[in-house]
């Protein structure tokens, strides 16, 4: 029912039929340039539809699939011998004071498949938070992480923070620059399997072992019945995400090549 009542629905449902209605009235004599306006009408209607379309739980599921099937079948360990479990930070949630404010929703799933990963390590292996959003203090992303670590009962002392990073393309950079790990160490990169794709890529331009830990998935988020085919705003925001993924590792990657070109 929540679904019916959607302002997301009730805007295509009015939308789509108003863009056909006026895209048939520009063909009535009296319109000038009225091919023009032909043109602008059919851009506006295909892009609604378009968007229509990628907000639909049945068609965001699937973007999603393709982007994090790589990492479908993690069994939830990593080898004992990993150094160190690198949590990559998603967010936080702000409180009334600095405080009260929280690990977002990605950044505490994240910390807690961190913190699993890490407990099949063994007494060598480290854990890691790394990430700072440029609107807080240095550190506070990083400590809200270590905070919720040691909720988990991760002793503090096997925690290490990054909190210099504010990107995927830094974190790599940045965890050699201002920690004790090395290249030669072997690393688990812990994020979400929608993102492990591009932060695999730039991990692995610095470190020979790169061991891929998924957090959280957008795969299984799809509804059952009628609700897969009506448009809902956080199928929108999954197939957003996908985008931005794609978007990012061919920026990434163009970074990279004129990098290596001029140096």
């Amino acid at each position: 029912m929540r679904t019916l009542v959607s302002p997301l629905l009730v805007m295509y449902v009015l939308l789509i039929p108003g863009l056909i209605y006026v895209y048939r009235r520009i063909n009535i004599r009296g319109y000038r340039t009225y091919e023009r306006q032909k043109k602008v009408v059919l851009f506006l209607l295909s892009f609604t539809v378009l968007v229509f379309f990628l907000s639909l739980p049945v068609v965001s599921s699937r973007l999603a699939y393709i982007i994090e099937r790589p990492y479908l079948d993690f069994e939830g360990a990593v080898p004992p011998d990993t150094d160190y479990v690198v949590v990559l930070s998603g967010g936080y949630m702000v409180g009334p004071e600095s405080e009260l404010d929280l690990p977002g929703h990605i950044t505490s799933l994240r910390v807690m498949r961190g913190v699993k990963a890490y407990n099949t390590g063994d007494e060598q292996t480290r854990l890691i938070m790394q990430g700072w959003s440029p609107d807080l203090e240095r550190g506070q992303m990083t400590g809200l992480m270590r905070e919720l670590a040691r909720d988990l009962a991760v002793p503090d002392e096997h925690i290490i923070e990054e909190s210099y990073s504010t990107n995927t393309w830094q974190h790599p950079r940045r965890l050699i620059a201002e920690t004790p790990v090395t290249a030669d160490d072997s690393v688990a990169v812990v994020t979400s399997a929608w993102h492990l794709r591009r932060a695999r890529q730039e991990y692995e331009r610095f470190f020979g072992e790169v061991r891929p830990v998924p957090a959280d998935f957008y795969t299984f988020t799809q509804r059952e019945g009628i609700q897969n085919f009506l448009p809902r705003v956080n199928a929108l925001q999954i197939s957003t995400s996908v985008f931005q993924e794609y978007v990012g590792g061919l920026w990434y990657e163009l970074k990279y090549r004129v990098n290596s070109y001029l140096n």
